[in-house]
């Protein structure tokens, strides 16, 4: 799934699965490659793959960011806290920082919040919204 020579600085091969269809997701991706935050991470539009390769569910997909580092999956904020650790020297300290306990906390609980909002973000899409469940009609009582 990896192309050659995308490695992260540990020389593990990382790929960063994002949601193309939304328009937010596909912003903050591609800010964080023009600001140096993903350099050896590879950005890859789960939509793009053969739905029978994806890595977890397809719901999970349209929920969080993925990273697929050697095998390992990581989600949300855990996953961009990992990605930014292969960018540049500010961003290895983010990423870092985002991994300690406390942070870690705060940084899901926020990734969540702004993901359950995207569709309300700037640059998002009609289709930046996240699929709810539905709940099951009640059953008529005769």
């Amino acid at each position: 799934m990896t192309a050659p020579g995308q490695n992260d600085r540990s020389g593990r091969h990382a790929e960063l699965l994002y949601d193309n269809d939304c328009g937010f997701c596909t912003r903050s991706v591609q800010w964080l490659r023009d600001h140096n935050a993903l350099s050896h991470t590879r950005t890859v539009a789960w939509q793009s793959l053969d739905p029978r390769r994806l890595p977890v569910a397809r719901q999970r997909l349209e929920r969080e960011i993925i990273l697929v580092s050697d095998g390992d999956i990581h989600g949300g904020a855990t996953a961009l806290a990992h990605a930014v650790t292969s960018g540049s020297l500010p961003w290895r300290l983010t990423g870092r920082a985002l991994r300690l306990p406390v942070i870690r906390t705060l940084a899901a609980y926020v990734y969540r919040n702004v993901a359950a909002n995207r569709h309300r973000m700037p640059g998002a899409t009609a289709t930046c919204g996240i699929p709810t469940r539905v709940a099951p009609s009640p059953k008529s009582g005769t």
